[in-house]
């Protein structure tokens, strides 16, 4: 059936239970979104088998309290995979009504729109209540709960355009709050908002399930208040109306809507982009003809871009589908234009046959002003334009409103240009600049270049004055050279602990920080193979030892003891790597394994070091800078984190080796070489901290091991000059 102008946008929220019939059986379903003459419901999927395309269908819609309800009939025309509030996988189906149906739907649309948007307010006290109610219950209706759970409630029983939840307790209720309301309602799309008497400390805490559409802090202004709610309503509404059908885009449209932005971009005028633009409808919506108008809002005309058939531009007037499309920004879909009194054919489809279908799509700034209309047209005898059709062409109209809008003020600024400057374009000697100022001076004609000798005589005494000044400078000023490089701080005497062999952990016996003495059991692994292997081995070694004391004159069992004596000391071997003890006396620094964690051989398992040990900080300094490194330099230091905290130190170790990054990485350690980037030759340069603490801003801190920095070590010093001509070096010197 023919429908007249309408757009996607036209189907609006209208959240509601509802009962449907098909094939004389009844069963619950929810409706989701009206429009004109159609409706989406919401299908459960044990009712999926009942619903199919084509098929006849009953709804019963509420109207009021009780029992009230309208029936209206019609026919599921698209089905889709969706979900609901609650997350869960459901059939959304759009359903045509019958002809003579508006008016029962027409009732519940009354119904629907008698009710305000709903905001629902989470656990306010009495003030911020009564401020919401005084700021916003003239244009909404406003539901105040105590708890999340009567939020959620709510949100299963009606429509709810935003949810304000407001926090007078600990930070952390109203982030489980939204969190709660995220993850139990994850379909649902109303914007949420929250209220703190917090600041930035609470803001970056609604992140991820816990994001807010904007977070006020009281006390709340009520312009402030209204001004935001009314903004969440309207994202509300276009986020709603902006939904396709719930229907994702293949990757193949992704990639040709992609190529359309990329064609779209490199155009230099307006017939380009119109041809790109008529190019990409008959493309993406498979139109047998596409037309796209420039609308001019000053003049009240249309011109044709992008025409194949015609050379140029053509002024039309403002008429047509059109001229209506490009004054009410609104989308047209027609089965049959001819049949609208609205049509003109030398406008709509001047090279098209009767009886023709269209789709017009304007193209619109954010403020919804018409910058440029798109057409689609397909005969007759093809099928009608679908909503994912209208859709996808709404998608190019947004493309298009960037590029139209900037090439059309080009447009209009260079129209201006040439009406000012008609000549601006013939070839002249002269800069345009130039003669611009020339059009400015006064009588039309300026004056000639008089050079005053007064003045230049001070510029040129100036001019010694500043070179004398300059060659003092850059003798006298020096440059310092630093070598710099990443730095890490270390443990001296510290022994990192690895596996002897693959097992999984039974017990870690000891913790970060703890004191242990030497020899003392740290790490007990799983040893039931071990274990089992060491009995049957002595066992079998006992039996052995019996038999020869019983009889000494036998060789046999004699043999078998001294193989049994060497299986038995192996087996205790391995069972003593099942357990991992200290080396010597200290304090645990890093426990990186679990109980039940398989370890492979070799893998870090904690580390020890000397009680009171001392720290020094280890770091990789560009190895070109070798020669000029020795002990005794001074050393800056600063941790990464606390700028300006810096800590002069004095080199005590310098490499006698130039190393490359991977060696470097192995001596700095497993733990930290992934820390630190190293894209070179490096040379590893060692200073002791004299401390175990540094200050920054008035406040003292730990070091640790593995903390990362930047150390600079001044390598050279030479005069300003030197730098600027190092020829000169030959007469001073070089450099220290």
């Amino acid at each position: 059936m023919g429908t007249g102008p309408s757009s996607r946008g036209a189907l609006v929220p209208a959240r509601a239970a509802a009962e449907a019939t098909i094939g004389g059986e009844v069963f619950d379903v929810t409706l989701d979104r009206l429009g004109v003459a159609e409706v989406e419901i919401l299908v459960k999927p044990a009712n999926r088998h009942r619903v199919s395309l084509d098929c006849a269908i009953e709804l019963a819609l509420p109207v009021g309290p009780g029992s009230n309800v309208v029936n209206a009939l019609g026919t599921v025309t698209t089905i889709a995979s969706a979900e609901d509030i609650d997350g869960e996988e459901v059939l959304a189906c759009g359903v045509v009504l019958d002809d003579g149906q508006e008016a029962a739907l027409q009732v519940f649309a009354d119904h629907i729109a008698a009710h305000k948007d709903t905001i629902l307010l989470v656990g306010a006290d009495r003030v911020l209540h009564q401020l919401v109610i005084t700021t916003l219950a003239r244009a909404h209706e406003i539901v105040s709960v105590p708890s999340v759970h009567d939020a959620l409630e709510v949100l299963h029983r009606q429509h709810v355009a935003v949810v304000v939840v407001v926090d007078d307790l600990p930070t952390s209720d109203a982030v489980r709050a939204l969190r709660t309301l995220s993850s139990k309602l994850p379909g649902h799309r109303a914007p949420k908002l929250a209220i703190s008497s917090s600041g930035e400390p609470m803001a970056r805490r609604f992140t991820g399930p816990a994001r807010v559409f904007y977070l006020l802090t009281k006390p709340v202004v009520p312009e402030d208040l209204e001004a935001i709610v009314g903004r969440a309503v309207r994202k509300f509404r276009e986020d709603d109306r902006a939904r396709p059908a719930r229907v994702v885009d293949d990757a193949e449209q992704a990639t040709r809507t992609l190529e359309i932005s990329r064609q779209l971009a490199r155009q230099k005028d307006l017939s380009g982009a119109g041809q790109v633009a008529t190019q990409a409808i008959e493309s993406l919506v498979h139109a047998d003809r596409a037309y796209c108008y420039l609308y001019d809002s000053p003049s009240e005309t249309l011109w044709t871009v992008g025409d194949k058939k015609e050379d140029g531009h053509t002024k039309l007037p403002v008429s047509g589908l059109v001229g209506f499309a490009a004054q009410t920004a609104m989308t047209i879909r027609l089965d049959a234009a001819s049949s609208d009194a609205k049509f003109r054919k030398e406008i709509d489809d001047p090279h098209g046959g009767d009886g023709a279908r269209l789709l017009i799509q304007p193209v619109t700034t954010s403020d919804r002003n018409s910058l440029a209309v798109l057409v689609a047209a397909r005969t007759a005898t093809r099928p009608p334009f679908t909503e994912e059709e209208a859709a996808t062409l709404e998608r190019l109209a947004r493309q298009c409103a960037l590029t139209f809008a900037q090439m059309t003020v080009e447009a209009k600024l260079e129209r201006v240009r040439r009406e000012q400057e008609p000549d601006a374009d013939a070839p002249t000697v002269f800069r345009r600049e130039a003669l611009a100022f020339r059009g400015r001076a006064e009588g039309g004609e300026a004056s000639v270049l008089r050079i005053a000798p007064e003045w230049t005589g001070y510029a040129f005494k100036l001019l010694i004055a500043v070179v004398v000044a300059f060659l003092v400078f850059g003798v006298v000023a020096n440059v310092d050279e630093y070598a710099s490089g990443p730095a890490i701080v270390r443990v001296d005497g510290r022994i990192d602990l690895t596996t002897k062999a693959a097992g999984v952990v039974a017990a870690v016996l000891v913790q970060p920080g703890q004191r242990v003495e030497g020899d003392q059991l740290l790490v007990r692994f799983h040893d039931t193979e071990e274990v089992q292997q060491l009995e049957r081995i002595s066992k079998e070694f006992d039996l052995t030892l019996i038999k020869v004391l019983a009889n000494p004159a036998d060789p046999g069992p004699r043999e078998s003891l001294g193989r049994l004596r060497a299986e038995r000391d192996l087996a205790t071997a391995r069972r003593g790597e099942r357990t991992l003890r200290a080396p010597s006396a200290g304090v645990i620094n890093d426990v990186r394994i679990r109980a039940g964690q398989h370890l492979a051989l070799g893998t870090p398992i904690l580390s020890v070091s000397p009680e009171g040990a001392a720290l020094s900080i280890v770091s990789l300094m560009p190895g070109h800078y070798r020669p000029m490194l020795s002990r005794g330099l001074s050393i800056r230091y600063e941790v990464s984190g606390f700028r300006y905290s810096y800590r002069e130190l004095v080199v005590e170790e310098v490499g006698d080796e130039v190393i490359g990054p991977d060696e470097a990485r192995r001596y700095l350690g497993a733990d930290v070489a992934d820390a630190v980037q190293v894209s070179g030759p490096v040379i590893l340069v060692r200073a002791k901290l004299p401390a175990r603490t540094f200050a920054s801003d008035g406040r003292v801190f730990n070091y640790h091991d593995g903390m990362p920095g930047m150390a600079e070590v001044r390598v050279r010093t030479e005069p300003v000059l030197l730098m600027l001509v190092p020829g000169l070096r030959r007469v001073f010197g070089g450099t220290n």
